[in-house]
């Protein structure tokens, strides 16, 4: 080989390792940013949590708020129905009351225990929340 031949591969190994260098900087200033930044956003959750926390703020997920809003609506469901029942148990009472075909220790035992059904329903209900 030439002494031209063998400055020339000289050359071109230095171009290498340069471009080698220059490549394992960038990575690592990039590494070094991602990290810079995964550190300040820790820190602006943990301010932003601790600011709720001050302020007694509740932070809650969506899928605890679905699981919140469906359990919500069943309760109204179980109100509405439980409404119309008690209106449907009255009106019967007093058609039945107009035509005297009720007797009055009968209707009482009866509204008793309509209410304590009631009642009976309602803590089951209160048991699932």
């Amino acid at each position: 080989m030439s002494t031209e031949q063998e400055k020339e591969i000289e050359d071109l190994k230095r171009t290498v390792r340069q471009k080698r260098n220059a490549a394992q900087a960038g990575i690592f200033v990039a590494v070094v940013i991602a990290i810079l930044s995964a550190g300040w956003l820790f820190l602006q959750s943990e301010t932003q949590m601790q600011k709720s926390l001050d302020a007694k703020e509740v932070i809650v997920s969506s899928d605890s708020l679905k699981q919140i809003q469906a359990k919500i609506q069943e309760q109204e469901l179980f109100i509405q129905t439980q409404t119309e029942e008690i209106t449907r148990l009255r009106t019967e009472r007093e058609s039945a009351e107009m035509d005297g075909t009720v007797d009055e220790d009968r209707s009482e035992n009866e509204s008793n225990s309509d209410s304590e059904a009631m009642i009976e329903t309602g803590k089951s209900v209160k048991k699932r929340l």
